[in-house]
């Protein structure tokens, strides 16, 4: 299984490998600050040390590495390792925060490790120099947040899910999940492609049931569903962007004027999948 610890095991035995060593050494020369290590293994003693090193003596090695993956692509995969190995302590620590939150430790173990270099490349050695706690804080953050966004989408799929078997009734399943799709999508966030056939359901409420023409319907659904920028809706729909915004604004208005909307279309307004109108003051293109 890919634990963290099989990870941590791979980058031992390829730090250790007799291919390793050239471009260990290829590191070296990149900066003054890894030129004092003869080996890979004298850079973790070195990082691993807590009585006799101290933290900025580590950043500084840590820098070095984050540097050269960042502008040494050849390098990449040693600076990978070293940075890895390096760094495990704490990444240990991140990996026992939100293993629990995972179906399979594999997974958990996996997005630790993307997440990890993911905030290696986005590190900007101006901004600060605290390498390690930077790289340690920004990844357990990045992974909690998303984590927690993740369980509170699962929790409204079910909810959607419950309410939508509470509207079935004379073979309306289709209309009511449909309905449950533009509740759960409006609070949620983009998931699904203007083009995608799950859409076809609340694209024929609009166009058959509301009246509204397909061109409008498929603006509303781009914009409002799919949570496409206005730049994004002109480039699908091949539409200027203001001009889609006046399409916009004017069904939102014909949906807004008409009376028996929850008739029509179950679920439809008190979802909030009719949006407010925008400001006609409003041009930035999001």
């Amino acid at each position: 299984r890919n634990t963290l610890q099989s990870f941590r095991r791979a980058f031992e035995k390829l730090i250790d490998s007799e291919t390793f060593q050239p471009k260990f050494n290829r590191l070296r020369e990149t900066s003054p600050a890894l030129a004092a290590f003869r080996t890979p293994s004298d850079v973790l003693a070195h990082q691993h040390n807590e009585k006799l090193v101290t933290p900025d003596q580590k950043d500084r090695v840590l820098h070095a590495l984050v540097q050269a993956w960042q502008e040494k692509e050849p390098l990449r995969q040693a600076a990978e390792a070293l940075l890895f190995l390096s760094m495990y302590p704490v990444l240990s620590r991140v990996y026992r925060s939100i293993v629990h939150m995972y179906f399979e430790e594999s997974d958990a173990a996996a997005e630790v490790r993307l997440e990890f270099m993911r905030q290696v490349a986005r590190w900007n050695p101006r901004k600060s120099d605290r390498v390690a706690s930077n790289l340690w804080l920004n990844t357990r953050r990045t992974l909690l947040r998303d984590r927690d966004k993740e369980r509170k989408k699962v929790e409204a799929v079910a909810e959607a899910t419950t309410a939508a078997t509470l509207l079935l009734r004379d073979g309306q399943k289709e209309e009511a999940t449909a309905s449950q799709l533009w509740s759960l999508e409006a609070n949620n966030g983009p998931e699904y492609s203007p083009d995608d056939i799950e859409l076809r359901q609340p694209l024929a409420w609009l166009v058959d049931k509301c009246g509204i023409s397909r061109r409008d319907a498929d603006i509303l659904i781009a914009r409002y569903l799919c949570r496409l920028s206005w730049k994004a809706v002109s480039e699908h729909l091949q539409i200027n962007p203001e001009t889609a915004r006046q399409y916009a604004r004017r069904a939102v208005l014909e949906l807004k004027a008409i009376p028996n909307l929850q008739d029509l279309c179950p679920g439809f307004e008190d979802s909030m999948c009719v949006p407010q109108v925008e400001s006609k003051n409003s041009r930035t293109l999001h």
